[in-house]
């Protein structure tokens, strides 16, 4: 089982070269855990990471992301480019 939780907050527009920038600003939480089967379900053990990232909606179709999350296993910085959906 797993649950997310992010915050967007789009900080301001931008033209630049006649593109389109909108960067945004999101703060991110994760929580979960693996059960072998559903009659083992328990509330002990979940574990917590969080982070944050800046997203940049480049003409409203293009999303560069570049995130950063911790955790008590380890920390990770990635970055993405793709569409919204």
């Amino acid at each position: 089982m797993q649950g997310s939780l992010e915050l967007r907050w789009s900080l301001f527009d931008v033209t630049v070269l006649n593109q389109h920038l909108k960067p945004m600003l999101v703060p991110f939480m994760d929580l979960g855990r693996v059960f072998d089967k559903v009659d083992r379900f328990s509330l002990k053990d979940w574990k917590v990471a969080g982070g944050v990232g800046l997203r940049v909606a480049w003409n409203l179709a293009t999303i560069v992301s570049f995130e950063y999350g911790m955790s008590t296993e380890g920390n990770l910085f990635y970055m993405e480019i793709g569409h919204q959906f």
